[in-house]
């Protein structure tokens, strides 16, 4: 039987593969096949459609009978495919039909084709449903299901919650939630999430092939072997909250003799009877003569177990030896109980050791009406933060309990989904001796006084150790600070004769000449030079201000000296207080000598030499720039020199710089730049130097 469908007049009308349409009046069958009219003798699914039309799908087309003549409708007519799976009428009455290609919408005129081009997850279309939002659900083979919206289309699979891709039946409960039957249980979905329900949680097996709301509300599921009710008013706490569902199973011990019904074989008359077409059969539910067992089961503690072996607590109560080997060996000792309940004779207020921490409960829910079918739930205080999930199996085991105090709580619902009162046993796990109170206080007080004494001790170790540190630091410091200034002029001290000398190689070269005025101006302009210098040079640190005095003086004399082959400029913003900034003395001179001595001097034209100083985020910036022949052609024309100079100069006033930035703890870098015309060719040098600006 693989579709059933009632009409208006409460006739029962049964398809099946092969033999056609079987209609039952209640007392007689009257069969219509292909010679009465029918596409085809294999029927999928029939529809009973509002104005009484009865459409009727085979793997030939789609037959409309309405009570007389039947129409047929093909590949021809519009339709995606002749082979259709399943029918639905929407609220606008229209006639959906799922196919092996798709879907096909019929308005009463024409049809409207669906397929994975217009959003579709999958062609093969098995079942299809019209929820309370109209909106029309697509259970596809191996795809998932389909929501169409009238606008959009929206997927959901396995990696969205589903259990199962393949969809067989859709349906929606009283409480607005879609029910789908699946290859892997059935799947309910409140709108967000998807909640899976197998044979773990009652169902007669996990292939499910249809699901059906009846106009009392209850759903039915039927499986490839047997039936589950779920009523919904039944699976209710004492608080009316709803928990963990309750499947009423039918099964052939309760008359359901067909072995499992078809995708679309599930119908209930005007009556309120249910019709369940199977394997070679078609069978009737009268709703009234299933007397729902109200009568909740009977729950009782049957045994605690030990490392899951039994137990006799009976005999243990007469004895005074509280020392027992179980059958794998473990030994039980120290436990106490006060008494024995009145049935099973199980330990009352029983208390362990922390080493005998692996416990077994056991009960049962007795029930006089299908004992079998009686579920359980339980929940641990001080382990479990919530019941746990419905099980058949009577005992529940915790391992490894931490010590303290704890109530086992179960809780049995029949059948039907009414559940007993509440079962708590409340059991203690006893810590060992040194996690007692009065060890925690021993150790405490161990504790303190050792903490005690080693702070005193080593409080006095650390005052003697800070005198004798505080004195060796200063002497430290004050060393430092010798060497310090030791060095500094003993760097201030290579500097001078530097400079002198050749300061003094150029007044010889002018008497040599017998320039008298020149060597006179020149030797005014040195002495004065000289004595800028010797004075600067008792000073590790001299004003901005004088400094730029001592090069301009400098420069001068260079410029004298080179016949004015190069002219220079000092710049520095009118802001910038130079009587009061501190540098190193002569920390320019070296620079500007060697842009003079390697950029300018070889120059075919004159030279430009530029000083610009400036301030910025407490640092003071040198750049000397000049447009000389550059780095790479002064190496090339030194590698040629018989004489080898080594630049003194420069080496000094780096190594004074260092030691400013060890002093002041900051960097003082010296960048040298090499500049370059648009043509790549050398356009002269710019050294930038970087120190702390230091105001004294």
């Amino acid at each position: 039987m693989t579709s059933v469908a009632a009409d208006d007049s409460g006739h029962i009308w049964i398809g099946t593969w092969g033999a056609g349409v079987s209609k039952y009046d209640g007392k007689s069958i009257s069969i219509y096949t292909r010679d009465q009219g029918l596409g085809n003798n294999d029927i999928e699914d029939i529809l009973k459609d509002r104005s009484g039309n009865l459409w009727i799908t085979t793997t030939g087309g789609l037959d409309r009978f309405d009570g007389k003549l039947l129409t047929e409708y093909t590949r021809k007519s519009g339709l995606l495919s002749d082979f259709i799976y399943c029918l639905l009428q929407d609220r606008n009455g229209n006639i959906w039909m799922g196919s092996y290609a798709g879907v096909s919408k019929f308005d009463g005129k024409s049809f409207t084709n669906y397929t994975m081009a217009q959003g579709l997850s999958g062609n093969v279309i098995i079942c299809m449903y019209e929820d309370h939002n109209g909106h029309i659900w697509f259970g596809t083979r191996d795809n998932g299901v389909t929501v169409y919206d009238g606008s959009a289309f929206i997927h959901y699979n396995r990696s969205t919650g589903l259990s199962d891709a393949t969809i067989n039946s859709i349906c929606e409960d009283k409480d607005e939630m879609v029910w789908l039957a699946t290859d892997e249980g059935v799947n309910r979905f409140d709108g967000k999430f998807f909640t899976w329900y197998t044979t773990e949680q009652g169902l007669t097996k996990n292939k499910v092939n249809n699901v059906f709301k009846a106009k009392n509300g209850d759903l039915w599921i039927s499986t490839v072997d047997g039936l589950n009710k779920l009523n919904p008013e039944s699976n209710l706490s004492d608080t009316g909250h709803k928990t963990a569902y309750i499947f009423k199973r039918y099964t052939r011990s309760e008359g359901f003799l067909g072995v499992g019904t078809y995708w679309n074989s599930i119908t209930e008359d005007s009556k309120g009877n249910l019709w369940f077409g199977t394997n070679g059969r078609i069978t009737n539910y009268h709703p009234e003569g299933d007397i729902p067992d109200t009568v909740p089961p009977t729950l009782q503690l049957t045994g605690i177990r030990l490392f899951n072996q039994r137990v006799n607590w009976y005999d243990l109560a007469k004895k005074k030896d509280t020392t027992i080997i179980l059958n794998d060996g473990a030994t039980i000792k120290d436990f106490e109980f006060s008494g024995l309940s009145r049935f099973y004779s199980q330990p009352e207020n029983l208390k362990l050791t922390y080493k005998n921490n692996y416990i077994t409960f056991q009960f049962i829910g007795v029930t006089t009406n299908r004992p079998k079918e009686v579920q359980y739930k339980y929940f641990l205080e001080g382990v479990d933060d919530r019941w746990s999930v419905l099980s058949s199996q009577p005992e529940a085991t915790y391992n490894n309990l931490s010590p303290g105090t704890y109530t086992f709580r179960v809780k049995a619902a029949n059948s039907e989904g009414f559940w007993s009162k509440e079962l708590s046993y409340q059991f203690t796990i006893s810590p060992p001796w040194w996690k007692t109170w009065w060890a925690y206080t021993l150790f405490a007080i161990a504790i303190i006084t050792i903490l005690f004494g080693t702070i005193r001790w080593f409080l006095q170790q650390k005052y003697r150790s800070q005198l004798e540190k505080s004195e060796k630091e200063k002497e430290i410091a004050e060393i430092r600070q010798k060497a310090g200034e030791m060095e500094m002029q003993a760097l201030r001290a290579q500097m001078n004769p530097h400079f002198i000398f050749n300061s003094l190689n150029s007044i010889n070269r002018f008497i040599l000449q017998n320039n008298r005025a020149q060597a006179s101006e020149y030797l005014t302009k040195f002495s004065k030079l000289v004595r800028m210098i010797l004075q600067n040079s008792q000073a590790s640190l001299i004003s901005l201000e004088s400094e730029l005095e001592s090069l301009n003086l400098y420069l001068d004399l260079e410029a004298v000296r080179f016949e004015h082959r190069f002219a220079y400029k000092i710049s520095y913003p009118k802001d910038l207080d130079i009587e009061v900034l501190k540098v190193p003395p002569l920390v320019i001179q070296p620079f500007t000598e060697n842009a003079i001595w390697h950029g300018l001097m070889h120059k075919e034209d004159k030279g430009q030499l530029e000083i610009d100083v400036s301030e910025e985020d407490d640092y003071l910036y040198i750049k000397i720039t000049d447009n000389g022949i550059g780095r790479k052609k002064a190496g090339e024309i030194a590698s040629k020199s018989a004489t080898k100079h080594k630049s003194m100069g420069l080496r000094i006033t780096k190594d004074r710089i260092a030691m400013l930035q060890r002093t002041n703890g900051s960097e003082s870098p010296v960048k040298i730049i090499d500049l370059e015309h648009e043509d790549g060719t050398a356009a002269g040098t710019e050294v930038i130097i970087k120190m702390p600006a230091i105001y004294e």
